[in-house]
């Protein structure tokens, strides 16, 4: 895990991080790669202000693949979103709250029951929950 606190881009180029990602202000790009989060207490990606973009991210989490609150601007645009659950807790492929606004362009978002928790929602073509 770690926390980011300044705009940054983080190419993965293929690799996976293992752990989450959690930018506390700035603007983040996350592309290229993998997130495998194993942690049931955090979301692989979870912000509260500023900017997030993902692009051809995968992610697989225990808790949320990303969740998203507050003063947000994010957009998604391909990649897969995945939850496998290791206990009882709420758990979403995306969860977006409070005064946050998303762009989903592309992706796919899998979980065994819900897959979209949001407000400020925008789905523009091509993605897919499952």
């Amino acid at each position: 895990m770690f926390t980011i606190n300044k705009n940054i881009v983080v190419d993965l180029n293929g690799h996976t991080l293992n752990g989450a990602i959690l930018p506390s202000i700035g603007d983040i790009t996350v592309k290229n790669g993998w997130i495998k989060n194993a942690d049931n207490s955090i979301s692989a990606i979870e912000i509260n202000s500023g900017k997030l973009n993902l692009t051809n991210v995968n992610i697989e989490s225990a808790r949320h693949a990303i969740r998203i609150d507050g003063d947000v601007q994010a957009v998604i645009d391909g990649g897969t979103y995945k939850v496998v659950p290791v206990d009882g807790k709420t758990v979403h492929a995306i969860n977006v709250s409070g005064n946050a606004n998303v762009v989903i362009k592309n992706g796919e978002f899998i979980k065994l029951t819900e897959n979209i928790a949001a407000c400020n929602l925008e789905i523009i073509m091509g993605s897919n929950t499952v």
